[in-house]
């Protein structure tokens, strides 16, 4: 266990077979860290238990410093893994908002009248408080 290069290099990666399957946590994961201890845990358990041989303390080590590593990266870099995920769905927000209102503002033109025209046209209807047919000038829009 270490970093991405390492484990490319030395790790996991590099002693996996092609088709074996693997699971990698990152340290930006809140639960990563302790899903490490706990692996540590139940490998310290099989050492004792003379299921897994006392050379594999060395990983149970590595394994503890892996996971307090990950507590320490989390802490000094929490949040900074989604900066691009959030700019991103803000240039596209913006970008749709803009879109919507060059649309918009390509309404009033369209019917041959200013923005302000129209609205002093809306402005100068009657408003009859909603009483009359769905439809008729003045009445809300029907649900």
């Amino acid at each position: 266990m270490g970093t991405k290069l390492q484990e490319l290099r030395n790790g996991c990666f590099a002693k996996a077979m092609d088709d074996e399957p693997m699971m990698v946590l990152l340290a930006r994961d809140v639960s990563a860290a302790d899903f490490t201890d706990a692996w540590a845990d139940r490998r310290e358990e099989d050492i004792s238990a003379g299921r897994k041989p006392a050379s594999d303390m060395a990983q149970v080590q590595e394994a503890r410093q892996n996971a307090a590593d990950m507590r320490a990266w989390r802490e000094a870099n929490d949040g900074k893994w989604r900066t691009g995920l959030f700019a991103r769905q803000e240039q596209l927000t913006d970008a749709v908002s803009a879109g919507m209102a060059a649309e918009q503002a390509k309404i009033p033109a369209a019917m041959g009248e200013t923005r302000d025209d129209m609205l002093r046209r809306d402005a100068a209807k009657p408003w009859d408080g909603g009483a009359g047919e769905p439809g008729q000038p003045g009445d809300p829009e029907p649900r």
